[in-house]
């Protein structure tokens, strides 16, 4: 190729990625999406970008051609050296989006002269910049820096990943990011920032849907159609997020995450749950506090496991929450009764509860709390949400941390006794089951006083 030429050529790709985009890929065009998302990666005011994508449509192509684009032909313009990390799923994921890049080495000329050294498996240096495939894993957010950061399979690169890996442009003065993944999970973060995009400074596109795309047919998307369930056709065929029929709606739970940790209100009224187990399942401890005048608003304030430890010392824990928070009752489990009668006898008001008798109605009350978005659950509560988010009528095990909470928030509610709760899709009433009179915070603080 000539130096007129080259030049010629630099100049169109620099503010017509798409064409970039088909002189490396040999083809004859872009795609609607991928031409739209490639006029906004030529534009250098944005910054953050989010892409919606079913499986096969292009978008990994998409995105290795925008690392090649950022490394070789922008900085001919620029004058600076551009970092690019590939971040996936896996490292397996990463590589794939990598060998995009090899591919288009091996197969282009111009991209063939930008390359500096050999390419490695895992990274490529140019004259000027370099592209990392990196896996998903906190070591590799905390060790790099980079002037582009594409988060490749976001979803499953894991909502801590995708939060930490902003930091890897920390000092840029390009800092660009680019996450794109197919929404199968609808309870993470990648989904949290395509609905509310501008809360998190992110520039989104249509949905790339496989029925954009030419190369899949009409009789493979009918096919498809007719084979998946509406919500895998909606993520996989469409690049819908959708929510599945879960046992708490996934659409309710997000509603009841906060971004801050509730803290606790030393007028409130506090409970506690406590789910026993049996080892090697833990013990957990979870404590609600409730606000409003009516009494119509729970916050978890305090929640986790305990496994191995001596009796003695669970006391002494227990003892301390009651105290730290003030709880005016525990509903626990009845399951261990000696345990309930040591709580009991050490001056602490404690209910029983036949949890396998009425935990149709733990749970109907605790979906009906979710279900018109009355507790509050701080984000970073994972382990708990993605209980929560699992949960099923007929699991036995792996649900402690709901059981507990089931618990702390029985009885809890003051004006919503006797109301209907729904269960399972169904709805049914339930007794006025408000029946433990408490006093007033301030006539307890007097009484202690």
């Amino acid at each position: 190729m000539s130096i007129a030429k080259q030049v010629s050529n630099l100049a169109t790709w620099r503010y017509m990625p798409e064409e970039f985009f088909c002189h490396v890929r040999k083809y004859d065009s872009a795609t609607k999406n991928q031409t739209l998302f490639f006029q906004d990666i030529a534009d250098m005011s944005i910054k953050s970008i989010i892409l919606c994508s079913a499986r096969g449509t292009g978008k990994t192509d998409a995105l290795a051609t925008t690392a090649l684009w950022s490394a070789t032909v922008l900085p001919y313009f620029l004058q600076i050296p551009i970092r690019v990390v590939v971040i996936s799923g896996s490292q397996l994921q990463s590589d794939i989006l990598y060998d995009y890049c090899i591919e288009s080495i091996e197969s282009d000329s111009y991209v063939a002269s930008q390359v500096a050294d050999k390419p490695l498996r895992h990274q490529t240096k140019f004259k000027r910049g370099w592209i990392k495939a990196l896996p998903a894993s906190l070591k590799s957010t905390l060790g790099h820096r980079a002037d582009l950061l594409i988060i490749d399979e976001a979803v499953e690169a894991g909502d801590n990943i995708i939060k930490r890996a902003f930091s890897i442009l920390s000092g840029s003065k390009l800092g660009r990011v680019i996450i794109s993944s197919t929404p199968h999970e609808y309870m993470s973060f990648f989904v949290d920032i395509w609905e509310q995009p501008q809360e998190f400074g992110f520039k989104k596109h249509g949905y790339w849907s496989q029925l954009e795309c030419p190369w899949v047919t009409a009789e493979q998307i009918e096919r498809l159609r007719q084979t998946l369930d509406d919500v895998t056709f909606a993520i996989d065929v469409l690049g819908e997020p959708r929510s599945p029929d879960t046992f708490f709606p996934l659409e309710d739970l997000k509603e009841c995450r906060t971004k801050e940790r509730p803290r606790y209100d030393g007028m409130s009224y506090t409970q506690m749950g406590i789910d026993w187990g049996w080892a090697p399942a833990p013990t957990v401890i979870t404590i609600v506090q409730v606000l409003g005048d009516k009494r119509d608003h729970l916050q978890m304030l305090y929640q986790k496991p305990f496994t191995r430890m001596t009796p003695t010392k669970l006391d002494n824990i227990m003892d301390t929450l009651i105290s730290e928070y003030e709880i005016q009752k525990i509903y626990a489990d009845r399951s261990h009764i000696h345990e309930n009668q040591r709580i009991i006898g050490r001056g602490h008001s404690v209910q029983q509860v036949n949890f396998r008798g009425v935990k149709p109605q733990l749970m109907g009350e605790m979906r009906r709390i979710i279900m018109q978005h009355e507790i509050d659950i701080w984000e970073n509560e994972s382990a708990l949400i993605n209980e929560l988010r699992l949960y099923t009528e007929d699991k036995k095990k792996g649900q402690d941390r709901v059981d507990s909470l089931a618990l702390a928030c029985w009885k809890s509610q003051k004006s919503k006794s006797n109301i209907l709760v729904p269960r399972s899709g169904a709805y049914h009433r339930l007794p006025s089951t408000f029946g433990d009179s408490v006093k007033d915070r301030s006539e307890r603080k007097t009484s202690k006083e």
